[in-house]
């Protein structure tokens, strides 16, 4: 779902179902009715441990990861401001981000740019690659303590995220925003605290500003922003001149700076992504898995992967308060 390639080499903490809570069946039972069967079951393992995982049951139907978010209530939403490439699958069911196969999605909270987020998320395996494309998973707790004095300086300031939507770099404003009408995105821009302006050419670019960090039920600060996915130094030093040099260096695809403008340096950006390195625990599909995850709780991402695979995702249950409350409190 949104982000950039991630740094370094990934390495494996220990087995994922260690970390989630584990329901599994015959694919005699459609994952559907097992849920209804085990919505308590479900909603607890959320609270407790974050992360749920259905495995070896019937899970056929391709709206099967919006369906599994409306057995558990909430409402389902859109992917509002599409940040990368993906594809409308049926109702509020999606494809999972579209990037090449040896590209490296960076784990990252779901749509934590912005100041509004679901917080559950589903994911509905339907062809499992031959080689690799695990989704990554993390603990965002641990990640968060692991980042230290990193996290106090994002929650104090904040993060901008700036875009520039030019025809052939990125996705388009038109898929970004849904529209192909500039004067609808001026008002989707306002609604949603973003100041939009218009260059040559059919040029945008936003600004908008938004939380570095959340806090847990205890008071604990937690990360929950991409600034490392929006950050100028995730894009290679050659292209990275080659863009500025192009079109300024005010006019790049995207990038992120601290809340007051100050500039994130690139080695803060390098050791987030040495933390998320360190704490990915990747998901090792099998065909009809369903893992529900709390947004909350759980980062995610993608490992690249040789042949085809296809993941649906859904979202649900919009939240803009900026602290983690329990979930199904």
């Amino acid at each position: 779902m949104a982000a950039f390639l991630a740094l370094g080499t990934v390495r494996a903490m220990s087995g994922y179902l260690d970390h989630v809570e584990l329901l599994t069946g015959d694919a005699s039972q459609d994952v559907l009715d097992a849920m209804r069967a085990q919505k308590d079951r479900i909603e607890q393992g959320l609270r407790e441990r974050g992360a749920v995982l259905l495995r070896g049951y019937g899970a056929t139907d391709p709206n099967t990861a919006a369906e599994s978010l409306n057995v558990l209530g909430g409402g389902l939403l859109d992917d509002a401001f599409w940040s990368t490439p993906r594809s409308g699958v049926t109702g509020k069911t999606f494809t999972a981000t579209e990037y090449p196969k040896a590209r490296t999605i960076a784990l990252h909270s779901e749509m934590a740019y912005m100041s509004g987020w679901p917080r559950f998320l589903a994911f509905h395996s339907i062809d499992v690659a031959d080689q690799g494309g695990e989704t990554s998973i993390a603990n965002l707790d641990q990640v968060s303590a692991a980042l230290g004095p990193i996290l106090d300086e994002f929650a104090t300031k904040g993060v901008t995220y700036r875009r520039t939507y030019r025809a052939g770099i990125d996705i388009p404003w038109q898929k970004a925003f849904q529209t192909e009408d500039p004067k609808e995105v001026e008002s989707i821009a306002a609604k949603n605290g973003m100041r939009a302006t218009w260059l040559p050419d059919s040029v945008l670019q936003t600004a908008h500003d938004a939380q570095g960090a959340v806090k847990a039920e205890d008071g604990r600060w937690l990360w929950f922003n991409q600034a490392h996915v929006f950050h100028v130094s995730n894009v290679p030093a050659q292209h990275r001149k080659m863009l500025s040099d192009m079109f300024g260096a005010d006019q790049l695809p995207r990038d992120a700076t601290y809340g007051d403008g100050s500039t994130i340096p690139d080695d803060v950006v390098k050791t987030v992504h040495k933390v998320l390195t360190e704490h990915t625990l990747p998901v090792q599909w099998q065909p009809g898995d369903v893992l529900i995850i709390d947004n909350m709780r759980y980062m995610h991402g993608r490992l690249p992967f040789e042949g085809t695979r296809k993941l649906h995702v859904a979202m649900s249950t919009g939240h803009s308060e900026p602290v983690r409350t329990p979930a199904f409190g």
